[in-house]
């Protein structure tokens, strides 16, 4: 037995992962401002400082946006989904009933649930697995069903790193990243030219507070974002390699 053959193989998949780390860093940055501000807000009443004390005046506005945020995170998050589902498509075992025992094939392979699976009218060599956590869906576009009969394990190693992210439980942190970090920048636009209206007599004292709960929270997501998105496309190929083995086999 050679030695290539004695190496053990570490399973990154036993550990925690990358992802969970940012995704928790996001979750932390994002509700931090709104749980600072409201902690801050509580201490001062119950201190019994006046209301037009200067800090506790320009922290009033942040709070009341900030307010805003579980409500547009939740809308984007629907809207980005549901826009795919609307989406012109077809069953995918209607038209490509091999391509559809494929994916079931690798589903069990993945011990994942087989989502529902639909054909989309795209020329391209695309596939997108969207949804819930307990509801996936995936699509597939015509043009890369089109490549199976001459390419079947391009077909097959797309799909499969589609499924990993399912398996990653990967989908859904990327689609509430984003809706977190759409809304955020929403909620930091409005909450600053609302503020600029009310605290327009000390405009520097206002921007410092907007560079505090707004802008530096987006920067930090921003990051943590990319982040995200980077480890979740490393995990799904590792996964891939983990199924079909480092030379496809």
């Amino acid at each position: 037995m050679g030695m290539a053959e004695n190496r053990s193989i570490v399973n990154p998949f036993i550990f925690p992962s990358e992802l969970k780390f940012y995704f928790a860093l996001i979750l932390v940055t994002t509700v931090a401002p709104a749980t600072g501000l409201a902690f801050s807000i509580w201490k001062s009443l119950i201190d019994s400082v006046n209301l037009s004390s200067l800090f506790l005046y320009y922290q009033i506005v942040p709070f009341l946006t900030f307010a805003l945020l579980p409500v547009l995170s939740f809308y984007f998050y629907e809207k980005n989904v549901k826009h795919k589902l609307l989406l012109p498509k077809i069953r995918m075992e209607e038209r490509y009933p091999k391509i559809s025992e494929l994916i079931e094939d690798l589903c069990r392979k993945l011990n994942v649930r087989v989502p529902v699976t639909f054909c989309l009218n795209d020329e391209g060599l695309n596939v997108v697995a969207v949804g819930f956590r307990n509801k996936p869906f995936l699509f597939v576009s015509k043009g890369l069903c089109r490549q199976f009969e001459t390419f079947p394990e391009l077909v097959e190693t797309a799909l499969l790193h589609e499924l990993s992210h399912i398996k990653n439980g990967d989908v859904v942190c990327h689609e509430i990243a984003e809706s977190l970090w759409k809304s955020l920048a929403l909620v930091g636009l409005v909450g600053s030219l609302f503020g600029l209206m009310i605290y327009f007599e000390r405009p520097f004292s206002w921007l410092f507070m907007v560079f505090l709960v707004y802008a530096f929270p987006s920067i930090i997501i921003f990051y943590l974002n990319n982040e995200l998105h980077k480890w979740r496309e490393v995990y799904a190929d590792v996964r891939v390699i983990a199924v079909r083995g480092p030379t496809g086999t």
